[in-house]
């Protein structure tokens, strides 16, 4: 059993994408995937594990409102929270240019990713993680 969370704690995430009349679709769940789909193109996503102090600015950056008084739903909005989870843990992937050179992690290729692709992303980091 782990009670600190080491900055090198890492976990990985596979995706599978493939298309549906035309349509770019992805999964982090292998049995969702359409029996009728021809090519399944894998990719896999490296994040850092969390830690409190990163629990608390991913809530703090994605409106999450607590109910303190115990009645009602806790708010937040979840594509903000998924676009903070690949923005402060996402630490790698294996994606690759037309060229077959991986592309670098930067802010500009994380926005480039198709949305199926980023919430594909987010929901399988989020099914691995506690924040």
């Amino acid at each position: 059993m782990k009670l600190i969370v080491s900055r090198t704690d890492r976990l990985d995430v596979t995706i599978y994408c493939f298309e549906v009349g035309g349509i770019l679709s992805a999964t982090h769940i292998e049995a969702d995937i359409p029996k009728s789909v021809g090519d399944v193109e894998k990719a896999t996503f490296t994040f850092r594990k969390p830690n409190h102090s990163d629990s608390q600015a991913i809530f703090k950056q994605c409106n999450f409102k607590p109910n303190v008084t115990g009645e009602g739903d806790v708010t937040f909005n979840v594509s903000e929270l998924q676009d903070v989870v690949l923005r402060v843990l996402l630490v790698d992937w294996d994606l690759t240019d037309d060229d077959g050179k991986k592309l670098p992690l930067s802010a500009g290729n994380v926005n480039a990713l198709d949305p199926a692709v980023a919430r594909s992303v987010a929901a399988g980091c989020l099914e691995k993680i506690r924040l």
